[in-house]
């Protein structure tokens, strides 16, 4: 997704602000602050929507914020995660939201077989979910990010 919309950052942090997955051009220490920040303010928008009145099914699922050089566009994946995106003024919200949509979809297909796996364990104790499905969900997610750069 990055390079289709020539993102300088694309990163996946938990709702709490860890993150998980970043492709960009900030070190390690500054996309763990980006990471936080953007989830606090992402916090912020949703309890102004509970002010709002808009609860779950109706509450706020996107965050932008806009500036003279660059934008960042935040998104909720499921309960669990956020996409966060940064983009300039080359390329257009329009553009941007169709990948972020078509990524935050894919991104649900993993969070979904996380969950159930999480369920299974939890109901199953013989059933152990190791390094390997860490190992296999690492592998999804680079193939998401990074198919066609080669």
């Amino acid at each position: 997704m990055a390079t289709r919309i020539g993102s300088p950052l694309v990163m996946i942090t938990d709702i709490s602000g860890r993150l998980i997955l970043y492709h960009g051009r900030l070190s390690l220490a500054q996309g763990t602050g980006l990471g936080a920040l953007s989830a606090g303010g992402f916090a912020a928008g949703v309890e102004i929507g509970n002010f709002l009145g808009l609860r779950r099914g109706k509450r706020f699922n996107q965050l932008l914020l806009e500036g003279d050089a660059a934008n960042l566009y935040i998104t909720r994946v499921g309960d669990e995660l956020l996409l966060i995106t940064a983009f300039t003024q080359q390329t257009t919200l329009g553009m941007v939201r169709i990948f972020v949509d078509q990524s935050r979809k894919e991104l649900m297909v993993l969070v979904e077989e996380a969950i159930k796996a999480r369920e299974l364990a939890e109901h199953d104790s013989s059933l152990a979910v190791g390094d390997g499905f860490s190992a296999d969900v690492g592998r999804q997610l680079d193939e998401l990010f990074y198919s066609g750069l080669e």
